[in-house]
């Protein structure tokens, strides 16, 4: 409990695996016996095995990466049922095969703000985000990709998460929508009407 990693490398001999392999990870935290809270990462690079972090057990918490580099894995950040409070905050995950962040079921209250994924998941057409618990966030993240037909950046299918990217979707679960579109409505004259449609 309460550990501080800064300016720590965990690199691993792999480039951008194609497959799981292993299952190997970078930083491994399974608190399936003993709870674990406070672990902080900090500015740490994180590369070259199947995952970046695999965080298991229900009694982890809060668990926090800032300022980290994630790049050459098959999947940045897994976490395992029940794992509560992960945050990743201006990181970068680049060259990631699959998904970049894959919150599991019950992994309440992760939140990924103000990182950028560049090349993540673009051979596999796999979502860069899977939540599958409520009470998740991704907050002015960058993408280098646009959507795929029917492949959401974020996914969160039925849960209820937030998702505001800087390029001007926000989703609300399932749901989504773009800004408006601004237009002036002159005045009409006498006898005549103007209509308005909204799609």
């Amino acid at each position: 409990n309460g550990c501080v990693f800064t300016d720590v490398n965990f690199i691993g001999p792999m480039t951008m695996p194609e497959d799981i392999g292993m299952g190997s990870a970078c930083v491994s935290i399974d608190s399936s016996v003993n709870s674990t809270n406070n672990i902080q990462f900090h500015r740490c690079r994180i590369s070259g095995l199947d995952y970046g972090a695999h965080i298991v057990g229900s009694n982890t918490t809060n668990v926090k990466f800032t300022q980290c580099q994630f790049d050459n894995l098959y999947s940045g950040i897994v976490t395992g049922h029940n794992v509560v409070g992960v945050k990743v905050t201006d990181s970068e995950f680049k060259d990631i095969t699959t998904t970049a962040i894959y919150a599991d079921v019950d992994s309440h209250g992760f939140v990924s703000a103000n990182n950028s994924f560049i090349n993540v998941g673009e051979s596999t057409s796999t979502p860069v985000i899977v939540f599958q618990a409520d009470n998740c966030y991704s907050i002015a993240d960058y993408f280098s990709r646009l959507p795929y037909s029917g492949v959401n950046r974020v996914q969160a299918s039925g849960y209820s998460v937030v998702s505001l990217s800087i390029d001007g979707f926000l989703r609300l679960g399932d749901s989504y929508t773009t800004p408006g579109r601004r237009f002036t409505i002159e005045p009409s004259t006498a006898g005549s009407t103007t209509d308005l449609l909204f799609a």
